[in-house]
């Protein structure tokens, strides 16, 4: 079941201290996890571990870091420059949007199609 609640309050800007609650519950479908719109291909990942809100851009090829203390996006990747900050990766996955996502890179995904798993 999907369990969508919608609270709509002004001033989302007005306190800073409880940006992070908020970032949190909007992106809640996003959170430790990539929520791609399958009409733009854009998407989003909140990284709960370090509260941390990624947007992906697909068209474009950038990753966009969100500072909640200011309400800016700084491009912290861009597929233009792949070796420029290239360990967020480490950190996130892969967008599925990317086709970089669709190469096996894990042994355990090889071994077990070699296996004869039928998935």
């Amino acid at each position: 079941g999907s369990d969508e609640s919608s609270e709509s309050e002004g001033g989302a800007g007005e306190a800073a201290e409880g940006a992070g609650e908020d970032i949190e519950g909007a992106f809640a479908d996003a959170r430790d996890r990539w929520k791609i719109d399958a009409g733009t291909l854009k998407g989003f990942y909140f990284h709960s571990a370090s509260s941390r809100l990624y947007g992906w851009n697909q068209a474009r090829g950038i990753l966009y870091e969100y500072d909640s203390a200011t309400g800016d996006c700084t491009p912290v990747w861009a597929a233009a420059c792949p070796q420029l900050n290239a360990e967020i990766w480490t950190v996130l996955p892969l967008p599925p949007t990317d086709p970089a996502s669709l190469q096996p890179t894990s042994g355990a995904s090889v071994s077990a199609l070699a296996s004869g798993d039928v998935l």
